[in-house]
């Protein structure tokens, strides 16, 4: 018999950004600072340009005057490329371990699925960084309950950072959760997804049971009912001892579970 599952996204579904682009300018900080402590002045000089033009050009991104591809190349090129990969693996823990990140966490959600660990596969399918992921979750508590995280991934070349593979996920989500319920045995009308935006449609789509996430902006929550009316949308909540699970989902994983 195919297992049921929870499949999420990461970012406005687990965390609350909406992209990578608060762990990508940690790193970039603090490999200037490196540079800059280590008197590779021309490399820092290089960097700092690139931490400028950076965050000019994800401006242009937020307001759909430029290309995903285009931050990532100028990214890969001017910070990752040559990079110690073990420094990079060590400033993405500290990343995790930073006070925000807790507090940028859906907790709730985090707890409900926990709920559930022992009757579902559990996994993620992101765009993200898949260490990053993997860090803050460890970090959290939550790791030991996902069975999977597909996300895209550093390549390295010799102990060096090659490049960040943005477009892993990012181009085929559809197929790739199609794959991934092949790969792991799951069955796709006793699956639950839970996504932001419509970059997801294509996922919720082929599942049993969509859901929305209490992070999800407000313009798509409309859509989304309008879409997929017999869909879960998640209304936000703040994690504490009386409130930590949201009800209608736990009600619906006791039902596809049992």
């Amino acid at each position: 018999m195919q297992a049921a599952s929870i499949i999420l996204d990461w970012n406005r579904t687990l965390i609350e950004f909406p992209d990578e682009g608060d762990i990508w300018s940690y790193i970039a900080v603090r490999v200037l600072k490196d540079a800059i402590f280590n008197g590779r002045i021309r490399k820092a000089w290089n960097i700092f340009g690139s931490v400028l033009k950076l965050k000019l050009w994800k401006m242009r991104f937020d307001a759909g005057n430029l290309k995903y591809s285009a931050l990532y190349d100028l990214y890969n090129s001017k910070i990752l490329e040559g990079a110690d990969a073990r420094k990079i693996s060590e400033l993405t823990s500290r990343y995790a371990q930073t006070p925000k990140i807790k507090n940028a966490i859906d907790e709730v959600l985090l707890n409900t699925i926990k709920r559930h660990s022992g009757r579902f596969k559990i996994g993620i399918l992101s765009c993200g960084y898949r260490t990053g992921i993997q860090e803050i979750l460890k970090e959290a508590g939550y790791g030991d309950i996902f069975s999977f995280i597909e996300a895209n991934r550093l390549e390295e070349d010799k102990g060096m950072v090659a490049r960040f593979n943005y477009s892993e996920v990012f181009h085929n989500k559809k197929e790739k959760l199609l794959q991934l319920m092949k790969n792991e045995g799951i069955d796709k009308n006793r699956t639950v997804y839970i996504g932001d935006t419509a970059d997801d449609d294509g996922c919720f789509e082929i599942v049993g049971y969509p859901v929305l996430s209490s992070l999800a902006p407000g313009d798509y929550r409309k859509e989304f009912r309008e879409k997929y009316p017999d869909g879960l949308v998640l209304e936000p909540m703040k994690y504490s001892p009386g409130t930590n699970y949201y009800k209608e989902l736990d009600n619906l994983l006791h039902k596809i579970g049992n």
